[in-house]
């Protein structure tokens, strides 16, 4: 049996480009305004033109992939942008892995994250 532990996050645009199909995205498809847009990109633009939280997220994997060894694959799945959830469980799904630990690194509906 081979396991693999996925993390899982909202994810972030790489960069102020990608803000309007991260925003689709993050709108289950409904295309954002351009003043939606806009805003975000202020905010984005506010703290250095990209959120940090991805590349956070992929310093988790690396710390817990060096500290479980090379027998369990450590991967990064992200809601709203890439690499997707599903896209990552697809790989997994046709490769040696017969479990998958998923592990979600956002709040889900804490008062923090929705209200």
């Amino acid at each position: 049996m081979s396991t693999a532990v996925l993390l899982m996050a909202h994810g972030t645009p790489s960069s102020m480009d990608e803000m309007a199909e991260y925003l689709t995205r993050v709108r289950g498809g409904r295309p954002p305004s351009d003043e939606l847009i806009g805003e975000m990109r202020r905010n984005y633009g506010a703290i250095g033109g990209r959120s940090p939280l991805t590349d956070i997220t992929l310093q988790q994997r690396n710390a817990l992939r060096d500290f479980l060894g090379g027998g369990v694959k450590v991967m990064v799945g992200m809601r709203n942008w890439h690499p997707l959830i599903g896209d990552v469980l697809g790989a997994l799904a046709g490769s040696d892995v017969t479990r998958v630990v998923g592990i979600p690194l956002a709040p889900q509906f804490s008062t923090l994250s929705v209200k």
